[in-house]
């Protein structure tokens, strides 16, 4: 766990938890921890009202100097998560999928200042058709409007997202947090 916070409304409890898993998961996994870990704070908090679970960016080896929030895909082609990740490569974007459809191919469109798009296709990470990665680091800064180009098929979607650029944050690995529940997800 990274952060929790916990408030009162009433006579009910209201809880926002940040937990960190492990970047190599599929989405479906980490929604199954955050499922799970939700089913453990209503069984053990007997006034809780909601429970939200949220994740925390992905620590680098060594850190990095920022990270964009990711942007969570969900349309009629793919599921999953966009976001910019550092590799040993360099910075990259990457959609992790959770859902797809067959052959889907994915270009991501950055419009930049002046009309200029910058564009950025997205290709399976080693053979994984679950991981597809640019080749090449999106420019900076990395604050931008984009759409995520899905196609499949003779169908196809544009996915609109916004990237701002925030500060990544250091957390020691098994801390608890205000409400003591639980070990970091890894």
């Amino acid at each position: 766990m990274v952060d929790a916070k916990a408030r009162w409304l009433g006579h009910k409890l209201h809880v926002d938890v940040e937990i960190a898993v492990n970047d190599g998961l599929l989405l479906a996994a980490v929604n199954n921890i955050a499922a799970s870990l939700k089913t453990e704070l209503f069984a053990h908090i007997p006034a809780l009202d909601v429970a939200t679970v949220r994740f925390a960016e992905p620590e680098a080896e060594g850190g990095y100097h920022h990270a964009s929030d990711p942007f969570l895909v969900s349309g009629k082609l793919a599921s999953g998560l966009l976001e910019i990740v550092d590799t040993p490569q360099g910075e990259r974007m990457r959609l992790r999928l959770s859902r797809h459809a067959e052959g889907l191919r994915a270009n991501v469109a950055i419009e930049r200042a002046g009309g200029a798009v910058e564009s950025l296709p997205l290709s399976p990470v080693g053979g994984d058709h679950h991981y597809l990665q640019s080749l090449v680091a999106p420019a900076e800064p990395h604050e931008f409007s984009a759409r995520l180009q899905l196609a499949a098929g003779a169908d196809s979607e544009d996915l609109p997202f916004a990237m701002a650029e925030g500060h990544h944050h250091e957390h020691a690995h098994g801390e608890t947090g205000a409400l003591g529940v639980g070990p970091r997800y890894t």
